[in-house]
């Protein structure tokens, strides 16, 4: 089922619960509560499986990214939703902003759940974003982090980070990630 098809499908959904609940205003049935129950219950996993319904947006080795409108809009950017390769179970959350954000130039963000972490997916999903970083004309990036998150340093260095001079008032380091050339130092090693 296509993402439209899905969001058809939620329409007539929520319309025959809305039916139900007028026809019965003073009370429900036994049967129509187990309807009800149904309705709901596959409402909840069609608004799941939306993010999936079209494949996915962009797709690696390990792990694979799904464009999603509807998750966080607190900061500027694109979020993905990142699940492991050839599945739907989600493992993580990729945010891309490749908008000038004070005080960052572009800002990537990367989140794996706790049981996940340490297989390197955080890596993956940023070499699987890559290229369309690259075809955005954007060939330098800059990634921030804690100074005492070392499993993210050692992911943002291993895409290519380069640790840039900490500015007065700063709490976080700084890193700066040439795509284009460690995309070739990466191709001739």
């Amino acid at each position: 089922m296509t993402k439209e098809e899905m969001l058809r499908e939620i329409e007539k959904t929520e319309k025959e619960i809305e039916e139900i609940c007028k026809a019965e205003e003073y009370g429900f049935s036994e049967s129509l509560s187990q309807r009800l129950l149904i309705l709901h219950q596959y409402l909840d996993t069609l608004k799941m499986r939306i993010p999936f319904a079209d494949g996915p947006t962009y797709s690696g080795t390990k792990v694979d990214l799904y464009l999603n409108d509807e998750e966080k809009q607190s900061l500027s950017g694109k979020y993905y939703t990142i699940t492991l390769h050839d599945t739907v179970k989600r493992i993580g959350m990729l945010r891309v902003s490749l908008e000038d954000v004070v005080p960052f130039f572009a800002n990537i963000g990367c989140e794996i759940m706790p049981s996940y972490r340490g297989h390197h997916y955080a890596l993956e999903a940023l070499e699987t974003i890559r290229n369309h970083i690259l075809e955005q004309g954007v060939s330098k990036i800059k990634i921030t982090v804690y100074p005492d998150n070392i499993a993210s340093i050692k992911t943002i260095e291993a895409f290519g980070g380069k640790l840039q001079p900490v500015l007065e008032g700063e709490t976080w380091n700084t890193y700066e990630v040439d795509l284009d050339q460690f995309k070739k130092q990466k191709m001739y090693h």
